[in-house]
């Protein structure tokens, strides 16, 4: 989990395998 910049929640899918994060 290198990629909390990013809150894109499709990217976060890709990254993570996790739900998608919104801000």
């Amino acid at each position: 989990m290198g990629s909390d910049e990013i809150t894109d929640g499709s990217v976060r899918l890709r990254n993570h395998g996790g739900p998608p994060i919104r801000p």
